[in-house]
This record gives structure tokens, sequence and C-alpha cells, in this order.
């Protein structure tokens, strides 16, 4: 079931997809190749995690095990770390990228991507007078931080998410969806013009 051990009941992570992958993909490319597997082998879960919640697409579970179904156990507020759906793309595209394997991106990559794609479309809350797209009610990385609007990495991630998935399409000489780069534009990642910084998510109080 890609890379895990037997923490955490031996569910993946995002560790695999973010952390171990990079590092595999040039030094162990078989083992790297069993996390984007894995992804693409759970996507019928990720698909029904995300219409159980409402969305379209697939939305990739949080503690995933052998069907990609969410397994945190429930009332844990994990279930909202969404950043992962970022990161299997993530992943997904790097593979592309390191072995130019365009069959395998239009066979199993791109199905992913495209998924994860069409979540984030189905997520976002538009706020129009402000003309911005807004991820609201998530997790982010610091999960000390609770529940936070606008997460910094799970915006800027899900932007990457949703150009890459046009990228791929293109690659593979299909038409993306246009509302991925319409979204991807108007994604909002919070930002301290005083302090010429980004910040962590809204109303963050940290230094």
């Amino acid at each position: 079931m890609g890379l895990s051990n037997n923490a955490f009941g031996g569910h993946v992570f995002w560790d695999a997809d973010t952390w171990m992958f990079p590092a595999l993909i040039l030094q162990h490319p078989e083992l790297a190749r069993s996390i984007v597997d894995y992804r693409f082998k759970t996507l019928a879960g990720a698909i029904a995690n995300a219409k159980s919640d409402g969305y379209a697409g697939a939305q990739y579970a949080w503690e995933s095990g052998r069907t990609g179904k969410e397994d945190t156990p429930p009332g844990l507020v994990y279930r909202h770390e969404r950043h992962i759906n970022g990161d299997v793309a993530l992943a997904q595209w790097q593979y592309y990228l390191a072995t130019g394997d365009k069959a395998w991106l239009e066979a199993r990559g791109y199905p992913v991507l495209k998924a994860t794609a069409d979540y984030w479309v189905s997520r976002v809350t538009f706020v129009k007078d402000k003309d911005r797209y807004e991820i609201r009610e998530v997790v982010p990385p610091d999960e000390n931080a609770d529940l936070v609007n606008n997460s910094a990495y799970t915006n800027a991630i899900a932007k990457m998410n949703l150009d890459i998935a046009a990228m791929a399409a293109k690659a593979i000489g299909t038409a993306p969806n246009p509302k991925w780069t319409v979204t991807a534009k108007k994604m909002y990642v919070p930002f301290d013009a005083a302090n010429n910084r980004f910040i962590a998510f809204d109303n963050y109080k940290g230094y």
C-alpha cells in the first residue's frame, strides 16, 4: 500500500508523496513508482470520499489504507487536512517529469490529476467583492492550528494542482477543464504586505 509502517495502523499519509518521493525517484525509482501507483489504485476510494462530502472529483484520505476511503477515526479534526490532494498530485507530476513516461501519464497519472483538480474547483468558495477563490475550514500542515480559513500551504498547493492538471492535459493532447485555470489564477494565498511575507493562514498571530 505505498510506503508506510506500523504506526497509525499502517496507514499512508502525505509523508510518502511529499517527503519520501522526491528522494526515491532519483535513488530508488521502483519504490517511488509504488507511491504513485498506490494513489492510482485507490482513486475510486478518493472519489467516494469526495462524493460523501458533497464534492466533485477525488478527495484523498488523510489516513489512507487498502481502499483509499477515509480511515481517520471519526471526530478527529485531521480529517480536514485537505492539502493531501495537492501533495498526491505533485508527486504524480514529479514522476512524469523524472521519467518522461507519457503512456504512464495518460493511463495513470492524468486520471489522478484530473480528479484532484476537479475537487478543488468544487471545494473553493468564490468571494465576489474580492474577486478571489478561498478554501475554508481546513487543517494546515501545522496541525495544532485546528480548523482555519485559507491555509497558505493548502491554497498554494491547490493552485499548483490546478496548474499541473492543465499542463498534463496538454501533454497528452486533451483539453483541460477551463475552470482549472480560472480558479488557479484567482486563488487567494494570505500575504502580509506590510512585512512582505506570506502568512500561515487568515488571522495568524504567530511569528
